[in-house]
Order: structure tokens, then C-alpha cells, then sequence
């Protein structure tokens, strides 16, 4: 989603909520979820948080992730598994006041209060409490991608033999 001028010289003052659910573009992304069921593959605009402005740069990609993909019920319907990672809130800020430092040049004060204000109360209303309506639940504590990898092949191993014996015609 482009943002409006008005939203703009919010963004560059740090008084936009990029991590409300009206500031992702939901349409565009049900398109791309939709198209990625269909086996296409899509192409992401990339947000530049410096600029506040869509690069004209794509990425093709074939697996997407977002903050509040659960909370729109159309994407739901969808994803085929939907894993929830739950992280501690002290690692989700830490990451995110580092990234915001050496990415995007912010200072540190306004990450904080950008952080109370916006990043909390959004993840409290619409990140967290969609975390039960995914097939997986993984607590990340210090990246165990082996452990991840085998819970997910087991639920996959499960779901593609039920949906396998659901399929079959007798003779």
C-alpha cells in the first residue's frame, strides 16, 4: 500500500502506525495468497521505511510471512498450515531496536516510544490472540530450526495422509 501525504509526514515524524492491521495492504495480499495457491508466484513490493516509499525493486517469493496474516479471515482460508511463532516481547523489541538502529538510522528514543505507542497495542490486538487459530505453535527461545523442522514434517505427514484417505475412491 502507498501511503497518502498526510500519512507520509506522519511516518516521518514516527507517528504513523505501520503495525495496525488497516496499515497493511489486505487486499493485495489476499491476492497474493491466492495466487500462491495457484502455484503462481507473485511478486512483493518492498517497503522503504527510510523514504516511506515503495521501491520500484520486487522480490519473487513463494512463501510469505506477515504480523497479521491470521487476523483476516480470507487468508485463513487460504494457507494450507499456519505456524505461530511466539516469541518473549523482551527479544521481539530488542530485534526490533537493533534492526530499526542499523537499518533504518532511527534513534533510539523514538524507537521506544514508537514501540509503546504503536508496535505493543498491535501486537496485543492483533497479533497475539490470533496465534490460536494455527495448526503449529512453536515457542521460540534460541532458534531450534531442527526441532521446528520435525514438528512441522510430522503435522505435514499427518494432514497429507488425511487428506490422501479422504480423496481415494473405491473401486
Amino acid at each position: 500500500m502507498e501511503l497518502l501525504d498526510k500519512e507520509k509526514a506522519l511516518a516521518h515524524e514516527d507517528r504513523f502506525n505501520f503495525d495496525h492491521s488497516s496499515a497493511i495492504g489486505s487486499q493485495l495480499l489476499i491476492k497474493h495468497f491466492s495466487m500462491l495457491k495457484e502455484g503462481e508466484t507473485i511478486e512483493v513490493p518492498i517497503y522503504e521505511f527510510v523514504t516511506h516509499t515503495r521501491t520500484g525493486n520486487k522480490l519473487k517469493v513463494d512463501l510469505s510471512q506477515r504480523t497479521v496474516t491470521y487476523y483476516y479471515q480470507e487468508l485463513l482460508e487460504l494457507m494450507d498450515v499456519k505456524i505461530f511463532v511466539e516469541t518473549d516481547a523482551e527479544v521481539r523489541h530488542s530485534r526490533r531496536l537493533l534492526r530499526d538502529i542499523r537499518e533504518r538510522g532511527r534513534q533510539v528514543n523514538d524507537i521506544i516510544r514508537q514501540y509503546f505507542s504503536f508496535v505493543k497495542p498491535a501486537n496485543d490486538n492483533f497479533i497475539a490472540p490470533t496465534g490460536s487459530r494455527a495448526d503449529i505453535i512453536v515457542l521460540f527461545k534460541d532458534a531450534n530450526p531442527v526441532a521446528i523442522g520435525r514438528l512441522l514434517n510430522e503435522h505435514l505427514k499427518r494432514r497429507c495422509s488425511s487428506v490422501r484417505s479422504t480423496n481415494t475412491t473405491p473401486y
